[in-house]
């Protein structure tokens, strides 16, 4: 009979110590990478102006219901996917107002938004309230006009995903683990991305 020969203890304290390195390694390379990412982020500034003509850019514009969104890119890359978040509506959401594509690295866009000079109810003006903006590591960023800040938006996919599966447990119990009913009871769609 053979037995297992597990070696010695600094043999294990060696391993424990090598791999301890790699994960800290590894967590500064994350912690850097993300830094860059946001003080790339940062260099890109978001106002809002009032227009001053009756044309902006040949366009005519009617002052009372827009405002002029510019968006100053100084960052050494371009940013993507541009978003006004318009709102609060009389439902208290914020609406995408679609902007360009894409703002080249060290150029300036200016772009018309919506504006409503009166409030409806308790709530103040609809307007441009926050700007959303991609960078080309392909993470979204959203810069709050009001405050000036730029904050990071979250995936949330796993916490969405597990706030589903415990609202399907709550409501149907033990038969939600019975794959045959879930497809019955909540069939799976593919999103139509035509909308």
């Amino acid at each position: 009979m053979t037995t297992t020969d597990w070696g010695s203890v600094p043999t294990w304290f060696s391993a424990i110590g090598t791999t301890g390195s790699l994960l800290a390694t590894a967590g500064i390379f994350a912690r850097d990478r993300r830094k860059d990412q946001r003080t790339d982020a940062a260099r890109v500034a978001c106002w809002i102006e009032t227009p001053s003509a009756y044309e902006v850019d040949g366009v005519s514009v009617d002052l009372e219901t827009h405002r002029v969104l510019r968006v100053h890119n100084t960052a050494d890359r371009p940013v993507f996917d541009l978003f006004a978040l318009i709102g609060p509506d009389s439902t208290r959401w914020y609406r995408r107002h679609p902007l360009d594509h894409v703002v080249p690295a060290g150029e300036q866009a200016s772009f018309l938004v919506p504006f409503e000079p009166y409030s409806s109810g308790s709530l103040p003006p609809s307007g441009p309230a926050a700007v959303e903006f991609r960078d080309v590591e392909r993470t979204t960023w959203v810069y709050d006009l009001e405050a000036g800040t730029l904050h990071r938006r979250r995936k949330r996919r796993v916490h969405n995903w597990l706030r589903i599966q415990q609202k399907f447990v709550s409501e149907f119990g033990w038969k939600a683990f019975d794959l045959r009913f879930r497809r019955r009871v909540a069939p799976h769609k593919r999103p139509d991305w035509r909308k």
